[in-house]
């Protein structure tokens, strides 16, 4: 817990009469760009506190980069593409998380990255180079986003395989009989395949597996389980 206190002559001389607020406006005005206000003010106490700190937060952050670094190399190395081309997106990512609270938040960043990229992607589609110059620096992001892209796609396609290997291992287990002779009830196979009482609206995209039984299924219009 850090407490800090700000003194100045703005302070001083914008303070209300009952000195429980200043007389600033909340946001810059365009008309009044030499203006100072209390987003202008709040901003430059943070770079200030920032920089007082900063030996101490330097070393937080180091120990909370080498933190995701041991994370994602021993538990989740779906999220490698991030420490390589975004290790940026990591600074906000509070230090000191559990494993579970971290793989949310390495889940959100990569999720954003992901739809940044399909923007970047859809520009680079559409846009049309003018001249020698516009061409060369349309190639140099084209080759930047395919490298990008393909980091990504690796990663998804990792976890692809691997989600659908544990769906089959779990359904193979479920089709053999126990040491009496015994097999799993029906509904744990429907379970697994597509969830009971359900209907396609009702079940997300990832929540079903009937490409068990055929691809094409997954592209149906509407399915209805009894």
């Amino acid at each position: 817990m850090l407490s800090s206190y700000v003194s100045g002559d703005l302070l001083d001389e914008t303070v209300n009469s009952e000195r429980s607020d200043f007389v600033l406006p909340d946001e810059p005005a365009d008309l009044l760009p030499d203006d100072v206000s209390k987003k202008d003010l709040r901003k430059g106490v943070e770079l200030e506190v920032r920089d007082f700190l900063r030996p101490y937060l330097d070393r937080i952050s180091e120990e909370k980069l080498r933190r995701i670094e041991r994370f994602v190399h021993d538990r989740a190395p779906q999220y490698r593409p991030l420490l390589r081309h975004r290790p940026e997106t990591l600074r906000d990512i509070p230090p000191g998380l559990p494993d579970d609270r971290l793989d949310i938040e390495l889940h959100r960043i990569q999720a954003k990255v992901e739809a940044e990229l399909k923007e970047i992607g859809a520009q680079l589609v559409s846009g049309q180079p003018r001249d020698a110059d516009s061409l060369l620096e349309a190639k140099e992001q084209f080759h930047k986003f395919i490298d990008e892209l393909n980091e990504f796609g690796k990663s998804s396609l990792a976890q692809y395989i691997v989600h659908r290997k544990l769906v089959l291992d779990l359904l193979t287990v479920n089709l053999e009989s126990d040491a009496h002779g015994r097999y799993r009830l029906e509904e744990n196979v429907h379970e697994i395949i597509f969830p009971l009482k359900s209907t396609s609206d009702d079940v997300d995209y990832e929540n079903q597996n009937l490409w068990i039984i055929d691809e094409k299924l997954s592209y149906h219009k509407y399915l209805a389980s009894d």
